[in-house]
């Protein structure tokens, strides 16, 4: 029993011994709430204690639990000390704001650390920085409910949003504004724009967006209206597991039995066609001249997908899904933090009451003319789905305290499938003509970005620091068989519907192809020198430079139905198509 006894009381006793904790935090500049690099934090009468890292961190392992003094110094600052407790096996955490040596301390106040996706964290931006700007982080932006930067985008002063995509800042259109990912520029997706596409960016992978309004030489000098940055996601301090599920209803295109959509491929369901709606192999190679090769001819032409008229059938819900997880680790005896976050969203709209097209034309001397001329009246039923889907990966590692390298990924890539149908009145070409044109397109949007980049510190050489970034990015829009049928038809005396496709009047059956890729390379290297530091405020030289490529390919094609003699259109669209309808006579004899 003695044995037990003492036994018991040695564990006891072992473990109170070497029961550790950790302590972590952050050092700032009370006056200017900048990192104070290089401070000192130590546990008071030990030798036990931290170097303040490049961003401003500390952290101190291996600490006895119990009571300790925890102190912190930075030359020109005043010293600050504080009591805490360590637990066994839990980090706890304490941030210093050191005054100016010169100044009497005031009271101490406990501040919590800067994180980049709070509201304060964009007011201290905006109060150190040189230039006139706005911004909106990603707390705001969770209130708010939006869904991609587009929708966010407009909540920031002075920026409104075109077309549901396009940033417009300061009432100056897209072509004066610049829209850069974590300060690098990125290619935009429409060939007749020099501007980002915002909606293809999902909210549960942005940071914080800022829109700066004036002019400073470390930003691009390619815009007049403002600037806009999206910053991605940053790996946390501790690990963090997140998702999220979203579902919404809408009363006119939830569940709506009358939703139009067309035939595509299986993995539509990720925003990208497959190759169903690809230019068949057959008419790669050039279309010949009718009466040139027509057994070519006619094989290319049935090699097209014969569907050229929507289908009613019901929608779903909008549902919206998105997971992340991140963590800090130690490796090879530096920090290695990461985070890895997925996106992905389906949305239906649907629009068909009292939606018109209609067009009008005026006739005569304006001061003579008191109506307009109708030229056609159709009412107007449009179905869309949208998938968007975002990937991003980010990964910091710190090479002691003054060194920091970090990668990011981020890839986004969109599929919207539309579907039209308009019908109405023609008297363009005849009163009692009756019009109907239909489309069916579907537009695929992909961006993918590479970045490393990195920031030094040398504080035995003047305090220089260095901060660098190199970015490669590549986009793509395209728009595979986007289809277009147009018809007229007049109801007779006998009440028979006589159908008519009239090539003088409107444009004939055609298939359109679109495809447009863009890289886009940019690196920059920034220099920050002290020249003067007095009362704990330093005055800063900053030099750097910046290099910028682009390369942009754009393709076309289109491919007009082309039909001679008596008109085969029946009313039945699909029909029209057959192959039986597409033979062609051999050369010399008249079309029949």
């Amino acid at each position: 029993m003695k044995n037990i006894g003492l036994s018991i009381i040695l564990i006891v006793l072992v473990n109170f011994l070497f029961a550790q904790g950790s302590i972590k935090g952050k050092v700032m500049s009370k006056e200017s709430a900048e990192e104070l690099i290089g401070a000192t934090v130590f546990i008071k009468g030990t030798t036990i204690g931290s170097v303040v890292d490049i961003d401003g961190n500390y952290f101190i392992k291996n600490v006895p639990a119990g009571k300790h003094v925890l102190k912190s110094s930075y030359v020109s600052f005043n010293s600050d000390s504080v009591e805490v407790t360590v637990v066994d096996k839990q980090v706890i955490t304490h941030n210093f704001s050191l005054g100016n040596s010169t100044l009497a301390l005031e009271a101490f106040t406990v501040e919590a650390k800067a994180i980049r996706s709070s509201e304060n964290y964009m007011l201290q931006v905006k109060q150190k920085s040189a230039t006139v700007m706005e911004g909106i982080t990603s707390q705001e932006i969770t209130k708010r409910g939006d869904n991609d930067v587009a929708s966010a985008a407009k909540r920031v002063t002075g920026v409104t949003i075109e077309g549901g995509k396009y940033v417009y800042i300061r009432g100056l259109s897209d072509r004066y504004s610049k829209t850069t990912l974590n300060g690098a520029e990125i290619p935009g997706l429409d060939p007749n724009k020099n501007a980002v596409e915002l909606d293809l960016f999902p909210t549960n992978m942005v940071e914080n967006m800022t829109v700066v309004k004036s002019f400073s030489p470390d930003l691009p000098g390619s815009f007049t209206g403002g600037l806009l940055n999206i910053e991605t996601k940053d790996f946390p301090e501790k690990f963090t597991l997140q998702f999220s599920a979203g579902l919404g209803y809408n009363t006119q295109s939830s569940l709506n039995n009358n939703f139009l959509t067309h035939g595509g491929g299986s993995s539509e369901v990720i925003g990208k066609d497959d190759g169903t709606r690809d230019i068949p192999l057959e008419a790669m190679e050039g279309v010949p001249s009718l009466f040139q090769d027509n057994p070519r001819l006619e094989q290319i032409t049935k090699s097209f997908s014969k569907e050229m008229n929507g289908q009613e059938s019901s929608s779903s819900i909008n549902q919206r899904y998105s997971f992340s997880v991140g963590n800090q680790k130690t490796v090879f005896g530096n920090s290695l933090g990461f985070i890895i976050g997925a996106s992905y969203s389906k949305e239906f709209n649907h629009i068909q009451e009292d939606a018109q097209s209609n067009r009008y034309s005026l006739t005569g001397k304006v001061n003579e003319v008191n109506t307009l001329v109708t030229q056609q009246e159709l009412k107007d039923t449009k179905s869309q789905e949208e998938v968007l889907m975002g990937i991003l990966g980010n990964l910091s590692y710190k090479i002691g305290s003054n060194n920091k390298l970090g990668f990011t990924f981020v890839r986004n890539q969109s599929g919207t499938s539309n579907t039209t149908f308009q019908e109405g009145i023609f008297p363009k070409e005849d009163n009692g003509l009756f019009f109907q044109t239909r489309s069916l397109s579907y537009q695929e949007r992909a961006l993918t970005t590479y970045q490393l980049k990195g920031e030094h510190y040398f504080p035995s050489a003047k305090k220089i620091k260095v901060d660098w970034l190199s970015s490669y990015s590549t986009s793509s829009q395209n728009t595979p068989d986007q289809r277009f049928f147009s018809n007229d038809y007049r109801i007779n005396n006998d009440n028979d519907t006589i159908y008519g496709i009239n090539a003088s009047a409107y444009p004939v059956p055609a298939r359109y192809y679109r495809f447009l890729d863009q890289s886009t390379f940019d690196a920059k290297l920034n220099i920050e020198i002290p020249i003067l530091e007095k009362d704990g405020k330093t005055s800063k030289i900053q030099i750097g430079g910046a290099y910028l490529f682009q390369n942009r390919d754009y393709f076309e094609f289109r491919y007009n139905y082309r039909s001679q003699g008596a008109s085969l259109f029946d009313g039945n669209v699909d029909g029209y198509l057959v192959d039986e309808n597409m033979n062609l006579p051999t050369a010399g004899n008249p079309v029949s």
